[in-house]
């Protein structure tokens, strides 16, 4: 299905991510009519955790994901509007590092 983006939207361009302990993932964020600022970004869960890392040349927001210990955890982006999108972190011993890319929106 294609939909269109209008203003006042975030895009999040990975829906899952597997790594193994000490390992760190970013995530891009695409922000459309909205600002940094409107956007809480949290970690579900104490086996990631999550920071702002800056932008990238492409202009999107890029957030480390640092993997802590075993276990599933979300990188959850909520807008002030109330929407949000939650990117699923499969932390395994062992893993190699994959994930599957996507355009998770939300409105903003």
């Amino acid at each position: 299905m294609i939909v269109a983006v209008t203003s006042g939207s975030i895009i999040v361009d990975t829906s899952s991510y597997t790594l193994s302990p000490g390992k760190t993932y970013c995530i891009g964020v695409k922000l459309n009519g909205t600002v940094r600022s409107n956007i809480s970004v949290y970690s579900e869960n104490s086996c990631v955790s999550i920071q702002y890392k800056g932008r990238a040349a492409n202009g999107a927001e890029l957030y480390l994901v640092k993997a802590n210990n075993d276990g599933t955890g979300y990188a959850v982006f909520s807008t002030a509007a109330g929407g949000y999108v939650r990117t699923q972190i499969n932390v395994v011993k062992g893993a190699v590092s994959h994930g599957i890319g996507g355009r998770l929106i939300a409105k903003a």
